[in-house]
């Protein structure tokens, strides 16, 4: 991913409105253009921090075909995003670890009932009972 600046073509809103479809940390959608490496100019529609006014700058990440990616991750948002998964793989280890323990239990269970049962009838067999 590399970084280009681009500048807006619109003002954006100095206000949110309920229903501008705005990301919940006070960004809108406003359009932007930059010039391209090979000097065409090109522009998108990308979330900018309310109240920018026409022409100001705003870096614009883009993949190798020219399209806009989000920003990656601060540290702060990296780290805390490390710490929900460790938290979920903990979790999810906690309840795993019984959860097999339980299967387990109830297979064995059932094969030592089939045992016993196997046993008694051929006690009672032995011994002339006979099962109707």
């Amino acid at each position: 991913m590399h970084r280009v600046t681009a500048h807006l073509v619109e003002d954006a809103p100095a206000t949110l409105s309920r229903f501008s479809g705005a990301a919940p940390d006070n960004h809108v959608r406003a359009t932007m253009r930059w010039t391209t490496s090979n000097g065409a100019p090109k522009s998108v529609t990308a979330l900018v921090a309310t109240g920018n006014k026409t022409g100001a700058p705003t870096t614009v990440g883009l993949d190798d075909a020219g399209r806009i990616q989000p920003a990656p991750p601060t540290a702060v948002q990296a780290r805390s995003q490390g710490a929900a998964v460790g938290a979920a793989a903990s979790a999810g280890g906690c309840v795993l670890a019984p959860g097999c323990w339980w299967v387990s239990r109830v297979r064995l269970d059932r094969h030592r009932w089939a045992q016993w049962d196997r046993a008694w009838d051929e006690f009672d067999a032995h011994r002339g009972h006979r099962h109707a």
